[in-house]
């Protein structure tokens, strides 16, 4: 794996591999997006997306509320709404603007996977970062996604291409590049705000590489970005925040996320099907109204529970939460995998491609996910146990510091696993990692037994060559 990201473009086969991964991840989405049949695909949070879109086009006002006079409120980020708002304006007619949303969301994400490939390519060989891409273009979440009228494929696109930037630019920082990550990095804020804090766990991480005035001039930089972008919603925000009535998004995502399996009282619901229960538990609580009202209400009422069954509430922070987020499977979906609403008709209910791929996918999964975990473990014990503070290490870290962030950070909101699929590319990629590390111990271990040694020496300088 020490090939360079110069000498993987040198490649003879580098041309043909990157071709071969953005064509295929063009084709395997826009066949979803033209066959796919949602049943009512603007429910729930796509139909709040598409009523702030509506509002912003007919009334000029930011609200998710369908009235002929609606209210201004900021419970919803701008990000995503207004990306449907401009898609309304320009096909003015409903089903051409469904279909152009589709489509664009399958640009976006086959654009998304080319650029995970694009960030393996700065890790590992050739072969390494094909095998990146590839699974990344299959992934069914990916694919799916793009599919509905939904934040996550817009966001995994900006999240994806601020990263590709940062890790392109970490060698020679300069000022014009850093202030377009931190812009990047907002406009993904304002799509999904969970991201916000990320710049602030990457710049620890720069300045830990490389500290100095040139780093930190970057550091600045990329921070002025961010708030170039967040700071004009942060301040219409705190105008027109209060009038939305009694909730907050964090503390509804807190208090969501405090009940254990997402089950407030297993025994008092209604529905028997556990993921109706998982759905719907949290209006069976009478505090649930206060907690998601107030993020210091949810903390005190969750910090009481929590004192009553401390065993439960830990097993539920410390390990339920981190596995249910990393999960295969939609929890709170009839269907399960990676999908949320309804789908009636797709290739993955008739076409052997693609239930081949969503089969080895579902498979593969869980190993790569703990390959990812074995992966961020050994890069942080190289760098701040074993001193081993390369470029390479670095920019692993760089990569496992998105999952391990929105690890911790859903460990405090809701993990639903439709949360993590922006971040699935970065996990496929360390799970590579782990898989690349193995492989290249076996070919050590053979050899240094010296069983074969003149074969294997052969194949081994084969496979470092790719």
């Amino acid at each position: 794996m020490t090939n360079t990201y110069k000498e993987n473009l040198k490649n003879r086969y580098f041309l043909h591999i990157s071709l071969l991964i953005l064509l295929t991840s063009f084709a395997v989405r826009f066949i979803y997006v033209g066959t796919v049949i949602v049943d009512n695909p603007i429910r729930a949070d796509a139909e709040k997306y598409m009523s702030i879109a509506t509002n912003l086009v007919t009334h000029g006002i930011y609200s998710h509320v369908k009235s002929d006079n609606p209210v201004p409120n900021g419970f919803i980020t701008p990000g995503y709404p207004s990306l449907l708002a401009l898609i309304k304006i320009v096909t003015n007619n409903p089903y051409s603007e469904y279909k152009t949303i589709l489509y664009l969301q399958a640009t976006l994400s086959a654009l998304s996977a080319f650029l995970f490939f694009r960030i393996a390519l700065r890790l590992f060989p050739l072969w390494g970062a094909a095998l990146s891409g590839l699974i990344i273009s299959f992934s069914p979440h990916q694919i799916v996604f793009s599919g509905y009228v939904l934040t996550e494929t817009l966001f995994t696109f900006l999240l994806c291409s601020g990263m590709y930037l940062l890790l392109s630019s970490l060698r020679n920082p300069s000022i014009q590049r850093f202030i377009g990550i931190g812009i990047i990095i907002g406009l993904a804020a304002l799509v999904r705000p969970a991201v916000i804090l990320l710049p602030l766990f990457l710049c620890l991480i720069m300045w830990h590489f490389q500290s100095g005035k040139r780093i930190g001039t970057a550091i600045t930089a990329m921070l002025i970005g961010v708030c170039l972008m967040w700071i004009p919603w942060a301040t219409w925000q705190s105008t027109y925040g209060s009038k939305t009535k009694g909730t907050s998004l964090a503390a509804a995502s807190f208090a969501y996320g405090s009940y254990p399996n997402l089950l407030y009282d297993d025994a008092k619901t209604n529905y028997t099907d556990k993921r109706m229960r998982q759905a719907v538990s949290y209006k069976e609580d009478p505090a649930y109204r206060e907690m998601s009202a107030s993020l210091s209400a949810g903390l005190r009422i969750t910090a009481q529970r929590a004192m009553e069954e401390p065993w439960t509430y830990l097993k539920w922070y410390l390990l339920g939460k981190p596995v249910m987020f990393w999960s295969w499977d939609n929890p709170m979906s009839l269907q399960g995998g990676p999908f949320v609403y309804p789908v009636l008709h797709s290739v993955y209910h008739k076409t052997f491609w693609a239930k081949a791929s969503f089969s080895a996918l579902r498979f593969l999964h869980p190993f790569l996910t703990i390959l990812a975990i074995i992966g961020a473990i050994i890069v942080i014990k190289n760098i701040f146990f074993r001193k081993e503070t390369t470029p390479d290490n670095y920019s692993l870290l760089f990569l496992f510091s998105v999952p391990i962030y929105y690890t911790i950070v859903h460990i405090f909101l809701l993990p639903i696993p439709r949360y993590a699929v922006p971040i699935h590319g970065f996990v496929y990629i360390g799970g590579i990692f782990t898989f690349l590390l193995s492989v290249n111990g076996i070919f050590y271990y053979i050899l240094s037994t010296k069983r074969g040694s003149h074969y294997w020496q052969k194949v081994y300088d084969k496979f470092r060559e790719q």
